[in-house]
């Protein structure tokens, strides 16, 4: 199995944990996801699949940039305590450094932080949840997360997450890229497609705010806009969706006001 993903070369353990069966059951889910047609299919038969292949019944997977995390149809968001765990420093530190963390494993977690994540888990009757980063370069990230109820050791069911993490992250870069939805039929205003386009050529908010003789606050308020109707997550992303003329900017007969 190839480790080389768009997030760089894989870290070799001293000591491999997964069995021959570890790795039929982890080929079986690439397979199963290999054949999604789109992003949302990506993400439905990979949980489809995790539960069929290993028992990971409660798993989610959300965009990295979306600060709600949610383990089941009925769940709230974690920002009845704040934040979201996964934003957390000693997690995020971890994701950057391992890819992968188990949040009862946590080093070096502050008294704060701890809380965060002990009440988020009990608010669900989570004992312990894995958590995985799916990096896809330029256009995005993705976190997968699968919570357990029993607390015992996860040193193999983390080594396996990093590994399909790994294995996932070009599949998951392919799907971004294609992926700049307008939900509901909604396009571009002319002004928001003007601003789109300026992102596009590396301008800064104040620097478009001259240019179109308008407010700052106000090119904020229509770059909201924007990735909400096209579904990009970052302005290197919307930058990278126009230049490589992916049709994100269908305008809408508005105001050129905005």
């Amino acid at each position: 199995m190839s480790t080389t993903s768009v997030a760089g070369p894989a870290r070799v353990c001293d000591v491999d944990p997964l069995q021959p069966a570890d790795y039929r059951r982890l080929f079986a889910v690439l397979d199963d996801v290999i054949e999604a047609a789109d992003i949302h299919g990506f993400r439905k038969t990979l949980l489809i699949s995790l539960a069929q292949h290993f028992a990971w019944t409660k798993a989610t997977i959300r965009r990295a940039s979306i600060d709600k995390l949610s383990l089941s149809p009925d769940s709230a968001d974690c920002a009845a305590y704040g934040r979201d765990p996964l934003s957390l420093a000693c997690v995020q530190a971890r994701l950057r450094s391992h890819g992968v963390v188990a949040m009862s494993e946590l080093k070096g977690a502050s008294e704060p932080e701890r809380l965060v994540i002990e009440r988020f888990w009990r608010r669900h009757d989570i004992v312990d949840a894995i958590a995985v980063r799916i990096d896809a370069g330029v256009v995005g990230a993705e976190y997968l997360v699968v919570a357990f109820e029993e607390n015992i050791a996860r040193s193999l069911e983390r080594a396996i997450l990093g590994k399909l993490g790994r294995q996932l992250a070009p599949l998951l870069q392919q799907h971004l890229t294609r992926h700049q939805p307008v939900p509901n039929g909604q396009a571009l205003t002319k002004r928001e497609s003007q601003i789109a386009d300026l992102i596009a050529e590396g301008l800064s908010n104040g620097e478009i705010a001259g240019e179109l003789h308008i407010t700052v606050d106000t090119v904020k308020k229509h770059l909201t806009h924007i990735f909400a109707k096209t579904g990009c997550v970052s302005r290197t992303q919307l930058a990278l969706s126009r230049s490589n003329g992916i049709p994100v900017d269908h305008v809408a007969g508005a105001s050129p006001h905005g």
